[in-house]
């Protein structure tokens, strides 16, 4: 199947009898899916998941169901997991997938935390066995440390020449950027709290001390590094305006020990002040 477009409309595709609108909202149907992807993203979704057809497909993030809906019909996996964080059910995707037979193909996980490293692993295990994983679509929290952590999971999972893709890698940018306009205007209600908040967004350790809260642009920089010191593990890594794209290198890899941390060294402190 390929992706239509509408005529008369740069928002709104058909694939089949389903159509997808660039929508944020959660309040899908099975004929009418809203996705969180403008013309352009569509765009790279239609040259990519020809490659994608037959394969074994890990997706985190469901929000309104949309992107799970277009990989199910563009790539026809043989089978595709998907896993998002809010425990509730998304109905337009059950009956999406009941209508289309693939109760067998499509996996859809509610409530599962990417950055719960145990239970990732456990439905990977579960759902794949020992078969490797072909490729990963994070379009999750777009925020540093789970996005880490599903990586350490599920990239030692995947096959030599499989990909990873983190969409949105730039989001912390691109949200900046955004709120630092609106800042402009010094007299705005709001703009000092949002003024304090972009100088460093802070979280909380366990031992009550607070530190800033890292971009995922940073993980980018670590990927980089790791082409270079680690291209058995980390073939190649490219970054564009949506994706940040890594191949796995051929090179055997523990799947209970993988940190990115130990991919490379730091040598002209690039990651640090």
């Amino acid at each position: 199947m390929d992706i239509e477009a509408i005529p008369g409309r740069d928002d709104v595709w058909r694939v089949g009898d389903t159509e997808f609108e660039h929508n944020f909202g959660l309040d899908s149907t099975p004929e009418r899916f809203h996705i969180r992807k403008p013309a352009s993203l569509m765009a790279r979704y239609s040259e990519l998941c020809p490659s994608m057809v037959g394969q074994r497909i890990i997706e985190l993030g469901i929000a309104g169901g949309g992107s799970t809906a277009l990989l199910a019909l563009l790539a026809r996996p043989s089978k595709l997991v998907a896993c998002e964080l809010d425990g509730d059910r998304i109905p337009a995707l059950d009956t999406f997938i009941d209508r289309h037979g693939l109760a067998g193909t499509v996996r859809p996980f509610y409530g599962v935390d990417q950055s719960n490293r145990v239970r990732l692993g456990e439905i990977v295990e579960a759902e794949f066995g020992i078969d490797p994983i072909d490729f990963v679509i994070d379009d999750a929290s777009h925020l540093y440390e789970p996005t880490l952590a599903s990586f350490e999971v599920l990239f030692p999972r995947l096959r030599p020449d499989g990909l990873f893709i983190v969409e949105d890698w730039a989001a912390d940018y691109f949200f900046a950027e955004a709120i630092a306009e609106k800042l402009r205007d010094t007299t705005s209600s709001g703009a000092t709290a949002l003024a304090k908040q972009l100088g460093g967004l802070k979280y909380r350790q366990d031992a009550g001390r607070e530190r800033k809260r890292e971009p995922l642009a940073l993980l980018s920089v670590q990927l980089l590094l790791s082409s270079i010191a680690s291209p058995g593990i980390v073939g190649s890594m490219t970054v564009d305006q949506h994706w940040l794209t890594v191949r796995r290198g051929p090179a055997d890899v523990d799947t209970s020990s993988f940190r990115v941390a130990d991919l490379y060294s730091d040598y002209f402190h690039w990651l640090q002040p």
